[in-house]
């Protein structure tokens, strides 16, 4: 992410944060989860950013609820700035992919948290069609489920497993030799189940595709 934002000459700045909060409020712990949106909050109101960008569609989703979560006009002001990475990258910027031939046939998995949780869904589509050497191929069901729902899939296994099993058939389906997405939870879990099921399909964070555009 770093190397995308420099490559586009933007200053960026990293102020001491916590957690985004949504593991505690997953468990039912409210009180944990505001005490680290209001810490969350002052660092990067003191930071004095203009945005608040996200490669995690599970914490960009979580931000956004701190306006209703602490109610306070900076909670408010916070969450306003909070972006996704590909909608960054593709509404806010004049994005400019690398030079670099990348040669592969990728498929793109909705996240629950970005694509109904944010609604960003065209974002990445368009970035992954404007990189050098790439073919987008479309995947039927793309904003079904993977399984994992954050940690669903510790606490039922089989259950997630099976929910992934038609993502996979779905990936494979698509003829494409990467799939990629915006939920380090979904690449986990996909991962997972395409080791599992011995499908030659690579797993990979729409950043990390990018990258390699500059030759990362």
């Amino acid at each position: 992410v770093l190397e995308i934002l420099r490559n586009h000459s933007l200053e960026v700045v990293i102020p001491e944060q916590w957690c985004c909060g949504i593991p505690a409020l997953a468990s039912g712990d409210e009180g944990s989860t505001v005490q680290l949106a209001k810490k969350n909050i002052k660092a990067f109101q003191e930071a004095g950013v203009d945005y608040i960008i996200t490669d995690c569609a599970s914490c960009g989703s979580m931000l956004h609820e701190y306006a209703d979560l602490v109610g306070s006009s900076d909670a408010h002001s916070f969450a306003d700035k909070v972006v996704d990475l590909s909608q960054f990258l593709s509404e806010v910027i004049d994005f400019m992919p690398g030079d670099k031939e990348i040669g592969c046939e990728v498929t793109y998995h909705d996240p629950c948290h970005l694509n109904r949780g944010q609604g960003v869904r065209e974002a990445p589509r368009k970035l992954i069609r404007s990189l050098p050497g790439v073919i987008f191929k479309e995947m039927k069901e793309a904003d079904r489920c993977c399984g994992a729902a954050g940690s669903f899939n510790l606490t039922y296994y089989d259950l997630a497993r099976k929910v992934g099993h038609r993502k996979v058939c779905n990936i494979k389906d698509t003829g494409a030799n990467v799939v990629t997405t915006e939920c380090p939870s979904c690449i986990m879990q996909i991962r997972h189940l395409i080791e599992m099921e011995q499908v030659p399909v690579e797993v990979t964070h729409l950043a990390e595709l990018i990258s390699k555009s500059y030759g990362g």
